[in-house]
């Protein structure tokens, strides 16, 4: 979690962490590095190619969908939860501990899933594709370090992701 992470930089058990919430990370202690903006998608399998030919799914649009959900803590979860808070029916078929597991349950057809854009790139090679929803929020995802005494290896590691701008 975004907690575990801060604590673990903060009291040297890591020298680096990276970490993405709903908004960007304001933590005065600690040096934050901004490194991308995420929109959460609707990741559908091949039997679903028929529902892209809107620009964008409403949330809406999501009534009735079977969704394939993260645990509790993490922003796909959270933006799930507040669909089905403000009355959207949405049938969570699947609760998964590791995201890993959850591109071969969209391919094989269990369900749906609410994943960061960044996962594109693996959801074409599942031939599972994403495709915005209109008004869901972002993963911003920044590195974290102290603002002092980092090892050479750490202070070139957080100098790439900086570089890079993942």
């Amino acid at each position: 979690t975004v907690d575990e992470t801060v604590e673990a930089v903060r009291y040297g058990r890591a020298e680096i962490g990276f970490l993405g919430g709903r908004g960007p990370l304001l933590v005065s202690d600690l040096q934050v590095v901004p490194l991308a903006d995420q929109p959460l998608m609707l990741a559908t399998g091949p039997s679903m190619s028929a529902s892209f030919d809107a620009e964008a799914f409403t949330p809406e649009s999501l009534a009735g969908t079977r969704l394939i959900v993260s645990h509790r803590g993490s922003l796909m979860r959270a933006y799930v939860d507040e669909l089905i808070g403000r009355g959207i029916d949405i049938d969570i078929v699947a609760e998964v501990t590791h995201r890993n597991s959850i591109l071969p349950l969209v391919r094989a057809g269990i369900g749906q899933a609410v994943l960061p854009a960044s996962w594109q790139s693996f959801a074409a090679e599942g031939q599972v594709r994403l495709a915005p929803i209109s008004g869901a929020p972002s993963l911003h995802v920044s590195a974290i370090a102290r603002q002092e005494g980092l090892t050479p290896a750490a202070a070139r590691l957080l100098q790439l992701a900086i570089d890079l701008q993942l």
